[in-house]
């Protein structure tokens, strides 16, 4: 059967590039094909040999909601690239102009487990995501360690959580075990100014409302800095402090508590997922200034995860394509976008596949049935978490994060827009 071919992708990190071929009679299924790009080589490894199964699951899933695209379009396995942990804007830059637009992409899924912290790595990811707007080329993303929010004239989708969804995670946990008075303690870092909003956000809306003892910036990393900036916690009833900072400035925030005394028994902290940091690192381990007892929002940046992030993304691609198809009189070919980085020629579609992706609710991938859907500003409304809790494994002689049960139901939390809702097994 002869197919007419046209490309698309499902950006991870960078993207790739995917061959075409031309049928002659235009009234025939045309393929679409998306790339899956990932930030390090291993994680590339992985999805070159779980894409076929991922693929196969999402086509069934199509196949079992008697999705209607079939008729015009024909969906192609994922091709998988690295970008070998460079992010710098000339390499995104050229994989994009050099690789992608030639074989006419229209989507892009982004996926990163990097922290993202650099001014000059986060400028780079965010001029990519303002040229693939102009271009009118829709991104989904996934950036568990990067929650900033996305301006309203990009076609950007996130589908990790938002800092806000964690800061409602914390309230939870402060609600549940009845903690009225709370200090905050955050680094220079992407997003700090963002997470402080949240706090006083979540605690206006809260019924439950702690008291903010004390908000500490920590403005520079030297140790006597950081003692100097800590110190102001000292003598005051502060007990529950939460900690946003990447997992660096986190070492030496809590390493400088310890040595003021401001550790231990008496004291909780807890971190948010950048604190915990990404859990697939080779030699990842809690550092060990970390003190035992303390509690963490994890987002679960596994390989598990990563598996998981690509399926749900092909289902959110599947679905608009199906929707869209349904909706207008759009004929297969014109899924196919002939933009490059030199012409001044958006796709004509790209804001209404933009919509149609927005708009959809998909089953998730996991056993809990939950499905996904995105708010009107293209925040996912849905974030699953993991609480964990630091402690000491006497058989591995080292210390690890640990999913907290007993007191918690489940195995973490559901966050529906700003809702925590404990997830029950």
């Amino acid at each position: 059967m002869l197919w007419r071919s046209t490309s698309v992708v499902i950006f991870a990190g960078a993207c790739c590039a995917i061959a075409s071929s031309n049928a002659e009679d235009a009234t025939l299924p045309t393929e679409v094909r998306f790339g899956i790009v990932v930030t390090n080589p291993k994680q590339a490894m992985l999805l070159n040999r779980e894409s076929r199964r991922v693929f196969r699951d999402a086509m069934e899933s199509f196949s079992r909601s008697r999705l209607k695209f079939k008729d015009k379009l024909r969906i192609m396995e994922p091709f998988v690239v690295s970008l070998d942990g460079n992010l710098s804007p000339s390499n995104i830059l050229t994989i994009l102009c050099k690789r992608l637009l030639p074989k006419r992409v229209n989507a892009l899924l982004f996926v990163t487990f990097d922290d993202e912290s650099k001014t000059d790595e986060a400028n780079a990811v965010q001029y990519l995501f303002q040229l693939l707007s102009f271009l009118r080329l829709p991104v989904i993303t996934w950036r568990p360690q990067n929650s900033g929010r996305i301006p309203d004239d990009m076609l950007v989708l996130q589908m990790s959580s938002t800092i806000a969804h964690q800061t409602a995670a914390v309230f939870s946990i402060l609600k549940r075990y009845n903690y009225s008075q709370i200090s905050v303690v955050v680094s220079k870092t992407s997003g700090e100014e963002v997470f402080l909003d949240s706090i006083r956000q979540e605690r206006d809306r809260e019924s439950f409302k702690p008291k903010i003892l004390s908000v500490i910036k920590i403005d520079s990393l030297l140790p006597l800095n950081v003692k100097k900036q800590l110190k102001a916690l000292e003598g005051t009833s502060t007990r529950v402090l939460v900690l946003y900072a990447s997992k660096t400035a986190a070492t030496a925030i809590l390493e400088s508590a310890s040595e003021l005394g401001l550790t231990g028994p008496d004291y909780l902290w807890i971190g948010m997922q950048k604190v915990i940091g990404d859990m697939t690192e080779k030699n990842w381990h809690p550092p060990e200034e970390y003190p035992i007892g303390m509690l963490g929002v994890d987002l679960e940046m596994t390989e598990n995860s990563l598996v998981k992030t690509v399926g749900n993304g092909m289902r959110i691609y599947g679905y608009a394509l199906d929707s869209l198809i349904k909706e207008t009189n759009f004929s297969g070919n014109q899924f196919s976008p002939n933009v490059s980085c030199e012409a001044d020629d958006p796709w004509e579609l790209g804001r209404d596949f933009f919509k149609a992706m927005r708009r959809v609710v998909v089953p998730a991938g996991g056993s809990n049935k939950q499905k996904i859907e995105f708010l009107p500003d293209g925040t996912v409304k849905f974030a699953e978490f993991n609480i964990t809790n630091l402690s000491y494994d006497n058989k591995k002689r080292s210390r690890v994060w640990s999913t907290v049960r007993g007191n918690f139901p489940g195995t973490g939390f559901i966050i529906s827009g700003h809702e925590a809702i404990t997830l029950i097994n």
